[in-house]
């Protein structure tokens, strides 16, 4: 039974969640009224099929019928995504784009790039879909020009947007509830609390709201797994996840403004508390793990617009991060027989971005400091901080067949240490995409991009004891994509497709890798590696709604990635895969709605993958289908929205594994309930 830590924060929310008036028993009908039809020359715009550069946007009624909780598995049903998932609710869960490390993505927050100093990745799966509006990944640059210099200095971009709170009527206060169970004792309560303490009196007058939101997360994380004791047929045991368990609280607070000049004001503030075991890799005869993780984390952002005037729009961004991090192993093999580190991350960061248009020109400039520093409990840690200067000067021009975007980037990191420093970096980074549409009267649309980008090297990577190399050189990476996309709405079937094709060629130069030194438990890091990779993404979009009371949706996408080590021709993995990226993969989800209820099928795929550099048997990971089933039901009572939701995951209960040694969840069961009050 895993012991709470958390009983003091989740008590008064349990009562104030469990004490809503639920038991509603008079129902109206919630069928939306059917308007007129009214013919169109032309299918309706759809701003992901004319980029320049290839975006994958699910929305918010797309994330609800998803089987996720999580980021992380809402992400799986991108193309040319391969998330590395080390099985569980509280496994870390990091992302891998176009064959590139998850180092090369950044990941932006209601527009703000979150960071990680020391490992350079987001764990993917601390950040929850409850709140979220929109969940994007961009590759290469956004169409958008005001946005923080960070984001363009990433090779590809997952964007997370979240809901602004919305009011019926003379309501000045909502509510949403939301609460998840399911198999292996998950227990996800979510509450957001918003207000509306000023209101709009006419389109030009001013408006406050504000919110608070918690998400509370608890899985013992138990579910069982099957044990091969040597080669196919060969003995197998059915054993139990151990130490896999997770507590997580997640709070939100933050404030709206539109002023009566048509400024915005946004602030956030949030706290994360989470507390987890570290069940290890799944050895023979020893599948006992007492490795435990604490993360706090104490985050605050303030964003501001002004728009001067048609031509001038001014955008700053700010935040703090605080992060702490505590590791412990109790059976440690050093003298002590113990293992008790602690890390403390803090970064100040502050971005200004000014655009200008005129007629089809547009031109931004952005600037962004940010200072990170690091500290551990550790003795001789070296206690590394870093001063990063981006300056981005980015124009593009848009006409009815071509839309010609690109930038320039300049990056200044400044790093000090208190003992051997690394090496500054200053470096010029360039980018440009087309965006060619033949034929006016419809959505087809070619598009092709260039952009070279580098990712520093991490404190873990520089200073990390026994392995840090503070003379590492960034990776240096190459994108070259050659796309097409097409959208059609008919509008006598109420039928819409959407289709996207991409090929790309990737190129990974003075690759971070780590390389024994004195021996297999001593390595240092080498700027060594070369990495080529091709590969196709194609991505379909079916949306049918033949009558008002049924719809049919379908998301498909397919990915080929061929990601070859050509580091050193010489040795024995000279053109083999590198680990866990499968040659092919998919994903696919359908949406059946009838009524007020929703049926919806999901298929993830993944071909071989190796769990090492050489491609060996001994190496292979075989491949996997992951299939799962939801069924909702949507009404209302006493004019209040209710949702009931009951989803199988992995309804085969397949046993695979994505990470080697480190089995995913079998066959399991989630029930979700909605209230918006």
């Amino acid at each position: 039974m895993v012991k709470s830590t958390y009983s003091k924060q989740i008590l008064p929310l349990f009562f104030v969640l469990f004490g809503l008036p639920v038991l509603l028993f008079s129902q109206t009908d919630t069928l939306k009224q059917q308007l007129k039809e009214v013919e169109v020359s032309a299918s309706p715009a759809n701003p992901e099929i004319g980029t320049a550069t290839p975006v994958q946007t699910l929305h918010l009624q797309q994330l609800q019928s998803l089987p996720a909780i999580q980021v992380s598995d809402a992400l799986k049903f991108f193309s040319g995504v391969v998330i590395r998932d080390y099985g569980g609710v509280g496994g870390l869960k990091t992302i891998s784009v176009r064959g590139f490390g998850s180092q090369h993505t950044a990941v932006a927050y209601e527009g703000i790039t979150l960071s990680n100093s020391q490992t350079g990745q987001i764990d993917l799966g601390r950040i929850s879909l409850e709140n979220v509006e929109t969940l994007s990944l961009i590759q290469a640059q956004q169409e958008d020009l005001l946005v923080p210099a960070r984001q363009f200095a990433a090779a590809n971009l997952i964007d997370i947007q979240n809901s602004i709170p919305q009011f019926k009527n003379n309501q000045r206060t909502s509510v949403n509830f939301n609460f998840t169970a399911g198999s292996y004792y998950l227990f996800n309560p979510y509450l957001k609390i918003s207000n509306l303490l000023k209101s709009k009196k006419h389109p030009h007058d001013s408006e406050v709201i504000t919110f608070i939101r918690a998400n509370y997360i608890q899985s013992r994380g138990n579910y069982p797994f099957k044990m091969n004791f040597g080669n196919a047929g060969d003995s197998v045991s059915t054993e139990r996840r151990k130490n896999s368990d997770i507590q997580a609280l997640s709070a939100e607070m933050g404030l709206y403004t539109s002023f009566k000049d048509s400024s915005l004001l946004t602030l956030l503030f949030s706290y994360y508390d989470s507390e987890r075991g570290l069940p290890g890799a799944t050895i023979l005869y020893n599948l006992n793990s007492k490795e435990r993780l604490w993360d706090k984390a104490i985050y605050g952002q303030a964003k501001f617009q002004k728009v001067f005037s048609k031509k001038f729009t001014y955008r700053s961004s700010a935040k703090f991060d605080y992060g702490y991090t505590r590791y412990l192993d109790p059976d440690y093999l050093n003298e002590e027989h113990y293992l008790n580190n602690i890390y403390i991350q803090r970064e100040y960061y502050l971005s200004n971005a000014l655009r200008y248009q005129y007629r089809k020109f547009k031109v931004a400039l952005s600037n962004d400091l940010a200072y990170q520093n690091m500290s551990a409990n550790l003795p001789d840690f070296p206690n590394p901080g870093r001063l990063s200067i981006l300056t981005v000067l980015a124009g593009q021009y848009n006409h009815k067949h071509l839309n010609i975007t690109g930038h320039l980037l300049h990056s200044l990191y400044l790093q000090h240490s208190n003992a051997q420093t690394a090496k500054n970096v200053n470096r010029l980074s360039p980018a440009l995409s087309f965006s060619l549409r033949p034929i006016l009267s419809e959505q087809f649309y070619l598009r092709l991009f260039y952009k070279h980008i580098f990712r520093m090297p991490t404190f873990n990577d520089l200073y990390y004891r026994e392995a840090g190399n503070t003379a590492l050189n960034p990776e240096r990476t190459n994108q070259y994509n050659f796309g097409m996309s097409y959208g059609r709405y008919f509008s006598s079937a109420h039928f819409s497709l959407n289709i996207t094709s991409d090929v790309y060629h990737n190129q990974v130069r003075d690759k971070i890798v780590p390389i024994p030194n004195k021996n297999l438990f001593i390595w240092t890091m080498l700027n060594y590696g070369k990495v080529n990779i091709w590969g196709v993404d194609a991505n379909v979009n079916l949306f049918w709604q033949p009558c008002s009371f049924l719809q049919l949706q379908l998301l498909g996408n397919y990915s080929f990635q061929s990601a070859q080590d050509m580091t050193d021709p010489d040795s024995k993995t000279y053109k083999h895969q590198i680990p866990y990226t499968p040659k092919h993969s998919g994903a696919f989800h359908l949406t059946l709605t009838i009524y007020r209820f929703t049926l919806s099928g999901d298929l993830i795929m993944a071909g071989e993958r190796y769990a090492l550099q050489q491609n060996t048997d001994e190496n292979r990971l075989p491949p996997y289908l992951d299939g799962s089933i939801g069924l909702g039901y949507s009404f209302n009572s006493n004019n209040i929205p209710i949702s009931l939701k009951m989803e199988v995951l992995n309804i085969a209960d397949l046993h695979y594994e994505i990470i080697k040694n480190y089995p995913m969840q079998g066959r399991s069961v989630r029930l979700k309930l909605k209230i918006a009050l």
